[in-house]
C-alpha cells in the first residue's frame, strides 16, 4: 500500500535530479551559502512561501550563518509536523575512489561527500512538500 501512495506522488527521476543538484554543490560546514540559496530558490520556484533564518554563533566559532525556512500550509486542520535538517557536508579530502561531487549512482545508492554522514536526506523534505502541494 505504502508503495502505491509513494509511486502516485514522488517520481524517481525528480528525486534522482533534486539529490543531484544538491549533492553537486560544494558546501561543508562554514561555506553553505551556494546550497542555502539553491534550496531557497527551489521554495520560492514552487510558490511556496520561504524566509531565510540569520544567526550569529558569538561563543566558539564566530560563524555568521542562515537556515531556510519553507511553509507549506496544508487544506485541512490538523498537526503541525516540523520537518528539520542541515544541508552542510564534510570536507573533501586525499582519498576518495569515486568524484565526491559527481552524485555518481549504484543501484539505488547515490555516492556524495555528505554519505558518511547520511547528509542531503533533506532532500526528503523538498520532494514530502512537493508530493503534499
Amino acid at each position: 500500500m505504502g508503495s502505491i501512495i509513494y509511486e502516485e506522488y514522488i517520481n524517481r527521476t525528480q528525486v534522482e535530479e533534486l539529490l543531484t543538484d544538491l549533492v553537486k554543490i560544494y558546501s561543508p560546514f562554514f561555506h553553505e551559502d551556494e546550497i542555502m540559496e539553491y534550496v531557497y530558490s527551489w521554495f520560492q520556484k514552487r510558490n511556496l512561501p520561504v524566509k531565510y533564518h540569520e544567526f550569529y554563533e558569538n561563543k566558539i566559532t564566530h560563524f555568521q550563518g542562515k537556515n531556510v525556512i519553507g511553509k507549506l500550509k496544508g487544506q485541512d486542520e490538523g498537526p503541525t509536523v516540523l520537518l528539520n535538517g542541515h544541508l552542510d557536508t564534510v570536507q573533501i579530502c586525499k582519498g576518495w575512489t569515486k568524484d565526491p561531487l559527481g552524485a555518481e549512482i549504484e543501484g539505488d545508492k547515490m555516492l556524495w561527500s555528505g554519505s558518511p554522514r547520511y547528509e542531503r536526506w533533506d532532500n526528503c523534505y523538498h520532494v514530502s512538500s512537493r508530493g503534499l502541494c
